[in-house]
């Protein structure tokens, strides 16, 4: 995507097991300024990227068109990023 980030510019939010569907989802946080007119995206790998509020964020993970995990999963996001958002701000 041509986006310059060091590893150790994201902040691990956590590990999230869902024992129903033995999955593992790792999730990651990174705040930077970014000019979306400059990413390039891979089209075997991204179709599209935007930015959203959090209030839009979190309309946008509880649609049925975007995210297929549990309501479990998505709850748990909510509160990590939440969380994450008082402590950086």
């Amino acid at each position: 995507m041509g986006i310059k980030v060091d590893e150790n510019e994201f902040k691990f939010l956590g590990e999230f097991i869902h024992q129903k569907g033995w999955e593992l989802v790792q999730t990651y946080v990174l705040k930077k300024d970014i000019d979306l007119s400059k990413v390039k995206l891979q089209v075997e790998e991204v179709s599209e990227i935007k930015w959203v509020s959090l209030g839009g964020f979190k309309k946008l993970i509880n649609s049925k068109e975007f995210c297929f995990m549990e309501k479990e999963y998505r709850d748990w996001l909510i509160e990590k990023i939440n969380k994450e958002m008082k402590r950086m701000s």
